[in-house]
């Protein structure tokens, strides 16, 4: 049995087949052969399901030779638009890394450039003239502006490329086998170049990436590395050069937040507090990650923080971490003013061994234990907050009714001052339920209620806000 060419059966009349495009046009009109004559199709088969049969095999043979019918289906249309997606969320992980291949080649430094650039680095020595350096120092910064990446580069390789310029008696006092090693270019610990050099370096290189735009991912890794053993150097300069590594990741942290917290977290050596070098760097950025309300930091701070704790405590136990913390923030410090910003780290790193801990008993007595420091002032108002956040995360009710039952300890403040115990606790517990609704995300809406309540409550008590 064949068919003819108006797909009936030949030597039989054939059926008039209406066209389902009919109206709509030459295109679509000619497109009729790759479509489905679903209707067509049904009307033939109720009469002959035998012609129904061939034509659909006659269909067949002409969608093989012309290939798959083109439509859009439902399956299509997903798989064309999931590597949009993914592009995208590749695109949000690897945040803010802008710099890409062709851009960072095009500020690289000719030959004539990288002799100025070295030029003016040697120029920062001890011993030469303080308008000799800050000269220099202008003019790395304004070739930084159009040629980043070379610049930092010369800065990270100066140190070796730069024998002339090393401390060696220092190298040979501190590292008296390795001095003369057969690696000419040995970068610090070994041959280094001198302390007050390289502290002004930093200098440089911190301004630099804080006013740069984007930083290549490569020389950001280099540098990461480099400022994070220059924070654990031991110096004449004491503080003053460890501090200045220590304001290189802070700048880098607004470009790369994970590598930075990574590297410093990795600084903990497994015990459960830091060297000072390390604390502080954490305390400005514990304090800069929630300054900026960045969601896209704040969410690296806090998953970073939570995954270093959990990896913590499977060699110590959360109470002996919760006894050591409490009174490390409990001390007493006359100079707080030069460690507030550590304080904000410590109740954050309080919060996260909480969040981790199983032990609901321990988490409220640990939640009363913290919400009383709250009068001392400003710092415990935000660290505490902060904490606070972070528990609920994990442990909503017992936070909830911790808060509850801490409110109706405090008395009303009956005077207007602005600077006194009450004040900073009503503040306080206000602020802990901002950061509570924030921690739960989306757990918030059976509980807005409730949060919006309480926060009104408490600014009727206290309307002054912090």
């Amino acid at each position: 049995m064949l068919l003819n060419a108006s797909g009936g059966v030949a030597g039989s009349p054939s059926v008039e087949r209406p066209c389902p495009l009919a109206g709509k046009g030459k295109a679509l009109a000619r497109a009729l052969p790759r479509a489905c004559p679903v209707g067509w199709w049904l009307a033939v088969a109720e009469q002959d399901p035998d012609q129904a049969l061939l034509a659909s095999i006659a269909l067949f043979r002409c969608r093989v030779r012309r290939g798959p019918v083109e439509r859009v289906s439902y399956k299509r249309n997903r798989i064309a638009a999931h590597p949009k997606t993914e592009e995208k969320h590749h695109e949000t992980s690897q945040w803010p890394r802008q710099k890409g291949k062709t851009e960072a080649q095009k500020e690289e430094l000719d030959e004539n450039e990288s002799k100025i650039c070295f030029c003016n680095l040697r120029n920062l020595r001890e011993e030469n003239d303080l308008s000799l350096v800050q000269a220099s120092a202008d003019n790395l910064c304004a070739l930084a502006e159009t040629k980043l990446t070379g610049v930092l580069r010369a800065i990270c390789k100066y140190p070796a490329e730069h024998p002339q310029d090393w401390d060696v008696g220092a190298a040979a006092e501190a590292h008296p086998r390795h001095t003369h090693s057969a690696v000419p270019f040995l970068s610090p610990p070994f041959l280094q170049i001198s302390p007050k050099h390289r502290l002004r370096i930093n200098e440089i290189l911190q301004a630099v990436i804080h006013s740069a735009r984007g930083v290549d991912y490569r020389l950001a890794n280099v540098i990461i590395r480099l400022a994070s053993e220059d924070m654990l150097r031991t110096t004449d300069l004491q503080d003053l050069y460890q501090d200045a590594a220590g304001d290189i990741l802070v700048a880098l942290w607004s470009h790369f937040p994970a590598e930075v917290l990574a590297k410093l977290l990795e600084g903990f050596q497994g015990r459960l507090l830091p060297y000072r070098s390390i604390l502080c760097v954490l305390g400005k950025l514990a304090n800069q990650a929630f300054a900026e309300s960045d969601p896209f930091k704040i969410d690296v701070w806090e998953r970073k923080l939570v995954e270093f704790v959990e990896k913590l405590l499977i060699d110590i136990t959360d109470r002996a971490c919760c006894e050591e913390l409490i009174q490390e923030l409990m001390k007493v410090d006359p100079d707080s003013k030069n460690h507030s910003l550590e304080k904000v780290f410590l109740y954050q790193y309080y919060g996260a061994v909480l969040r981790a801990s199983d032990n609901s008993q321990l988490v409220r007595e640990h939640l009363y234990r913290i919400l009383a420091l709250s009068h001392r002032g400003p710092i415990e108002t935000k660290g505490i907050a902060s904490a606070v956040g972070l528990v609920a995360s994990r442990h909503l009710d017992e936070v909830l009714n911790v808060l509850e039952d801490f409110s109706k300890t405090v008395p009303v403040q009956e005077t207007s001052a602005s600077e006194n115990s009450q004040y900073y606790s009503w503040n306080t517990l206000l602020l802990c339920y901002g950061r509570v609704a924030l921690g739960i995300k989306e757990e918030v809406l059976p509980r807005v209620e409730l949060i919006m309540a309480k926060m009104i409550e408490y600014f009727t008590v206290n309307p002054v806000v912090l």
